[in-house]
């Protein structure tokens, strides 16, 4: 079990002019579910990948920062999972989670840059409020 506390990583987020804490309180409750709760990382990681799986090892990161290659711009993804799998495979979930703005396609072209620069052990999923965001991500392929 980690030692982890919702409420103290949600301290930070509150809500100022022209900003809500929604999306982030939506990622570090997804976060804070996959880190402490090992069958739910094993439910929600067969989901991404559309087949079953077990897991060995596992971290989660919220905002960690990203460098594209020749890109000199960090790029923040709102969540990162990578898993060490049953029979050694390495896998990488880079999530974008959209609440109450429309989803950006530069962001989400940013983080399947990132999955490319890790040669099919990484996927890129949205989660989004709203089905017009999920519509919106989808026409991206």
């Amino acid at each position: 079990m980690v030692d982890a506390n919702i409420f103290n990583v949600l301290f930070k987020y509150y809500p100022r002019p022209e900003y809500t804490p929604w999306e982030n309180f939506l990622t570090e409750a997804i976060a804070y579910i996959l880190k402490t709760e090992p069958c739910a990382m094993e439910a929600w990681l067969s989901l991404m990948l559309d087949r079953a799986v077990k897991v060995h090892d596992y971290a989660v990161l919220t905002q960690n920062s990203e460098q594209i290659e020749d890109q000199t711009a960090t790029i923040f993804p709102d969540l990162k999972v990578t898993a060490s799998l049953e029979g050694g495979e390495q896998q990488t979930v880079y999530c974008e989670h959209k609440w109450d703005f429309p989803c950006n396609p530069d962001q989400l072209r940013n983080y399947a840059e990132l999955a490319r620069r890790d040669q099919d052990s990484s996927i890129v999923a949205f989660v989004g409020a709203t089905q017009q965001q999920v519509r919106e991500a989808g026409n991206l392929n």
